[in-house]
């Protein structure tokens, strides 16, 4: 089966992700690895572009890896990759982000002892990565809720 073209690579996405909300993520990862499988470019951009839409839900990690193996080093497809583990879907709270990120980050840590040279690295600089942003997050919602904390007690007074 050939891959798919850039151009209609789009038009496809625009027309099947109204229609995933019936797919399980585990029926996409699924079928996305058999596109990826068949190894070219425009299958890879085609999974890249639609894994964006998927918040690095667990059942896509596979797949992620997958392209991250296969993918050149400094592909910018791997960009789309970190971007859509990064992605959190639903949080609550004050330090909702932060979480979130430290459940990514535990996640993507095991990938530390995936047989594939690149998966480790890929892994090790996004823990990297996911620690500055934790951290980031952290003093920033410190910083929210103390300046809630004090404009409502200028409210109160």
């Amino acid at each position: 089966m050939e891959g798919i073209g850039s151009s209609s690579a789009s038009v496809l996405l625009t027309l099947i992700v109204p229609l995933l909300s019936r797919v399980t993520t585990e029926e996409l990862a699924s079928s996305l690895n058999q596109i990826v499988a068949r190894g070219s470019d425009e299958d890879y951009d085609f999974a890249s572009h639609l894994l964006e839409n998927y918040h690095g839900e667990t059942p896509t990690h596979e797949v992620i890896k997958e392209l991250i193996d296969r993918l050149p080093e400094n592909d910018p497809r791997l960009n789309r990759l970190d971007v859509c583990l990064g992605n959190a879907d639903g949080v609550w709270g004050e330090f909702g982000m932060v979480a979130a990120f430290r459940k990514t980050k535990e996640e993507i840590s095991l990938w530390r002892n995936d047989s594939r040279p690149k998966v480790r690295e890929f892994a090790a600089s996004y823990v990297r990565n996911m620690e500055q942003r934790i951290a980031s997050e952290q003093r920033s919602a410190e910083i929210r809720r103390e300046l809630r904390i004090r404009d409502y007690e200028t409210e109160s007074e």
